[in-house]
């Protein structure tokens, strides 16, 4: 990927995470999910930053994992790597000592709904859709 798919702005005390892959609905990749933690452990360890806001570029908050990306995933430890590592992100969220307010505009599904519910404040835009699939 040429631009960089999760952002971070500090502006005053508030650390604004922004998932940067609107023509993919900011789906996760295995990319998006490492630079994500990396983002989020920076936010954590910063002592100027009193809240952290995650939210999504474009018309989506984030569409769950990007299926084109998992489908190219080699083998089976591959799969559970991204598994495990969709793990350690979702415990940096919910376990964070900072409140995270997930700002959801457009689709949050699957583990974009996931990302959302781990967050302590969930604000939504008018054009908020919230999904899972799984089964």
């Amino acid at each position: 990927m040429s631009a960089e798919c999760v952002l971070l702005e500090i502006t005053d005390s508030i650390a604004t995470i922004t998932l940067n892959r609107p023509a993919a609905y900011n789906a996760i990749t295995p990319e998006l999910n490492s630079k994500l933690q990396e983002i989020l452990i920076k936010a954590e360890a910063a002592p100027q930053v009193k809240v952290i806001v995650l939210t999504g570029a474009g018309k989506a908050f984030c569409a769950g994992g990007d299926l084109g990306s998992l489908a190219g995933l080699k083998d089976l430890k591959a799969s559970r790597n991204f598994i495990a590592e969709s793990g350690k992100t979702a415990a940096l969220i919910y376990r964070s000592s900072k409140p995270v307010i997930a700002m959801v505009n457009g689709v949050a599904a699957g583990a974009g709904f996931n990302i959302a519910l781990l967050s302590d404040i969930v604000i939504c835009a008018e054009s908020a859709r919230f999904a899972q699939s799984f089964a």
